[in-house]
Order: structure tokens, then C-alpha cells, then sequence
């Protein structure tokens, strides 16, 4: 059996079942946001058996044993919940249930698609980008800091557009800032440590989904328009062949993050140069997939299956 840990509302979810549904498999989808009330965990062990079920309501019972595969698509907590969702990372989810799904590993025999554990080590800016030179990846000039003056001169350095990440304990918030703004940056925005990186010129972007061992990617041109009105940008997708050596530096990534499926974003600057922009555990892919009829959500599904065999 499979258990997809998702919103009712997410389209990726409700296709994937559906590819699943056709193979065949049993599948059951867990959304967390009709449930106002932490969820109750229970572990039983006797001298050689042992049961492991989620209390949803007095009513249902989630028995855990019966699943072989969980797929952490991207909770969300229910409405009303004092959590401020704006500051919850979705590869996470709310922290108490993060923090009930991530006892579960030891107690059952389960594949995970990806560990929410897992998901919160990727989506930290710091250990990503250790990952990524450690594979071989270029990555844009970064600091982490919470100086104000390493802020102010590392900005002034550079004459670029720059990321601003602010650290919450649920992860990373992300922010485009002009130059000006971080050179004018309160003292009081310090002490969210701040992740700031240079903007990187292009060629095009590409766009990776990475599922097992299966890689689709499509690159991104941006296209000037001249109208009337004045110049206007569009973007063209088509599918792209990565070099071989960049795949095999992305397998690298994914296995020393320890997931099994993320999305990537690259960027080829003009002297030729692969830069990993960014990594989520949980991305959306749907978009591209429209554009170039990849079989992602088929890869995904089958996937999903072949583990609950």
C-alpha cells in the first residue's frame, strides 16, 4: 500500500494517484489539513510483533504497518492552526507533525519519497551548498552571516541583485532584494542570520526533476518582446539534454541528500559555466511537464509502485 501525505486541493497528488490507480496499486491519500487536533502516534511492541498506527480521530485509526511506501508530497496544516503558514517550509510541513512522521523510521519498514528529515536537511542553504561543491557543482558567490558589516561590504563588492534568505525553525524564507535595500539593512534583520548570494548572468535556465534514476530536464529562454507599450519577456521551454558529467554530479547531489525525487534549478552563464540555483525536495513539475509532455508524473507513479511490490 501507498500513503500520500498531501493536500486534497494539489493537482500533482490527485495525477499521480491516478497513474497509480492504473497500475494497480493501493493508494490512500492523508491530508493533514482537515485535522485541527495534533495527530495521536501509537507504538506497540510485543516479544516478536509490533504495530504502529496514527490516530486521526476517535474514530479512524492509520494503521502504518499496512503501508510500504510514503510519499511526502507536501503537507499542510488545517486552517486556524496558530502556526503562520507563511513560515512553514512546505518540504516540512508543520513542525509537530514533521517531528511525529520523522519518529516513525526506526518503528516501520517503509520507503520513503522523500523523509521529511531529509527534506529539512535539503532545503538548508548552508548544508546544500557544501553538498553541491563536495559534487562538483558550481554554486553562486554566498555569505552567511548575521554582521551587519559583512553584509554591507560583501554587497558592495558585487553590483548584482542579490537572494535573501532569513532563518526561521522552519526553514528558509527567500526574498529578491535590490542592492540598495541590503546596503540600508537594519540592524534588527541581522539577527535572522541572513543567506545572501550574487545574481549569476545567463544564458537560459534549466529545470530538473529528478526522480530515482530518472533525469528530465527543460531549458528556459527568456524571449524580448517590443511592443507599443514598451518591451515585454516571454519564455520559450523545450526539452534539454544535460551533459553527462553534470547528470552524474546531480545523482551525487540527490544520494548525499539522501532523497529519492527533487527539483533543480541550473543556470548556464555566458562563459559556459553549470551553477546549481537551487534544490526542492518537493517541487511542482506539471508546468514543464504541460510544455514538453515528459512522462514525469508516469516516472513518479511507477516509481511509487515498484517500491510497494
Amino acid at each position: 500500500m501507498i500513503l500520500i501525505v498531501s493536500s486534497a486541493t494539489d493537482i500533482h497528488s490527485h495525477l499521480v494517484m491516478k497513474e497509480l490507480r492504473y497500475l494497480k496499486a493501493d493508494v490512500t491519500l492523508l491530508d493533514l489539513s482537515k485535522f485541527r487536533q495534533p495527530l495521536e502516534l501509537a507504538m506497540h511492541y510485543g516479544s516478536s510483533d509490533r504495530d504502529c498506527a496514527l490516530q486521526i480521530t476517535s474514530a479512524i485509526s492509520l494503521p502504518l504497518n499496512d503501508f510500504r511506501v510514503i510519499w511526502w508530497r507536501c503537507p499542510h496544516i488545517a486552517d486556524g492552526e496558530p502556526n503562520n503558514s507563511d513560515r512553514v517550509n512546505p518540504a516540512v510541513g508543520d513542525t509537530n507533525i514533521y517531528q511525529q512522521f520523522a519518529s516513525l523510521s526506526p518503528a516501520i519498514d517503509v520507503f520513503w519519497v522523500n523523509h521529511p528529515l531529509r527534506n529539512a536537511t535539503a532545503t538548508n542553504q548552508a548544508h546544500l551548498l557544501r553538498v553541491s561543491q563536495e559534487v562538483g557543482l558550481g554554486i553562486p558567490a554566498t555569505l552567511i552571516t548575521n554582521n551587519i558589516q559583512q553584509v554591507q561590504e560583501f554587497v558592495s563588492s558585487n553590483d548584482a541583485t542579490y537572494k535573501l534568505f532569513s532563518a526561521t525553525e522552519q526553514g528558509w524564507k527567500e526574498i529578491l532584494v535590490p542592492i540598495g535595500d541590503l546596503l540600508n539593512v537594519s540592524d534588527s534583520l541581522v539577527y535572522n542570520s541572513l543567506v545572501l548570494q550574487e545574481s549569476i548572468p545567463s544564458q537560459f535556465d534549466v529545470k530538473v526533476a529528478i526522480v530515482g534514476e530518472n533525469i528530465f530536464s527543460v531549458a528556459l529562454y527568456k524571449i524580448q518582446h517590443s511592443q507599443s507599450k514598451g518591451n515585454c519577456e516571454s519564455i520559450r521551454t523545450e526539452i534539454f539534454e544535460l551533459p553527462s558529467e553534470i547528470k552524474t554530479s546531480l545523482w551525487q547531489l540527490i544520494s548525499k541528500l539522501g532523497l529519492v525525487y527533487a527539483t533543480v534549478d541550473l543556470r548556464l552563464t555566458p562563459k559556459y559555466e553549470w551553477v546549481l540555483l537551487g534544490l526542492n525536495p518537493v517541487g511542482d513539475w506539471l508546468s514543464f511537464e504541460e510544455h514538453t509532455q515528459q512522462p514525469i508524473t508516469k516516472s513518479l507513479a511507477k516509481l511509487l509502485a515498484s517500491c510497494d511490490r
